[in-house]
């Protein structure tokens, strides 16, 4: 498998559909392709046949090319949906001519990469899967397998920096904070603007205030609580 290709074939997707902050919108970028996205309850109403076709093939997602359809199945988890949706956005990016064992992996690994590149993963700080799965939304699965895959090539980006990871540097190189930015989030207590984190994070300030503020924990055994209780008897 050529992984620098389909890091290319990522880049190539990222500049298509203009995206610069993660999380990746699949579906967006999906229908940016020129196909229609449905859910299988919908595609169901909407076309039988295809629906047939879909869900014979897969109970997750399928791609069908003649009608340029993407289908899948919102019963699933929402991360599960997440990466099945970009396995699809890799057959469709990736060219595929028909379904084989060698292009479902090549969609995988896609899906991984687009998702969650070993270079935003490194720039996001990311120290375990867990932290991949809070920055990107993937699965704990697809988390642990991206967080492997970074782990590999930060040990060998440690010392050789291939075209494709100075290509990937520059175009999410951000000219005026002088480094690379993949996301855009606000502290959700006071607003103010954080890069390359997730979209979870607190502000330093706003964490030292409330670390600072009384746990707000109902303690039934607190003595002003058993006092309370004597004197409401």
């Amino acid at each position: 498998m050529n992984h620098d290709f389909i890091l290319k074939k990522v880049l190539e997707t990222y500049t298509f559909c203009e995206f610069k902050k993660f999380p990746f919108d699949c579906i967006s970028a999906i229908i940016k392709y020129g196909y229609h996205v449905y859910t299988y309850s919908e595609l169901k109403e909407k076309n039988p046949e295809v629906y047939e076709l879909c869900a014979s093939c897969s109970d997750e997602a399928y791609t069908e090319p003649f009608s340029r359809t993407v289908a899948y199945n919102e019963d699933k988890p929402s991360e599960r949906i997440i990466f099945s949706m970009a396995h699809e956005l890799g057959h469709i990016v990736l060219e595929h001519p028909y379904k084989a064992d060698y292009y479902e992996k090549e969609a995988n690994r896609f899906a991984s990469y687009v998702l969650a590149p070993s270079m935003a993963i490194h720039y996001c700080r990311c120290e375990s899967a867990w932290d991949v799965h809070r920055h990107f939304g993937l699965s704990d699965d697809a988390a642990h397998n991206a967080f492997n895959s970074y782990r590999r090539w930060h040990r060998r980006a440690a010392h050789k920096m291939y075209p494709i990871d100075w290509a990937m540097y520059q175009y999410f190189y951000h000219p005026e904070f002088k480094s690379f930015v993949c996301a855009e989030t606000e502290c959700f207590y006071c607003g103010r603007i954080f890069y390359n984190r997730p979209g979870d994070c607190i502000c330093p300030i706003c964490y030292a205030k409330a670390c600072r503020e009384p746990f707000p924990f109902d303690d039934l055994l607190s003595p002003k609580r058993i006092t309370l209780g004597a004197i409401n008897s």
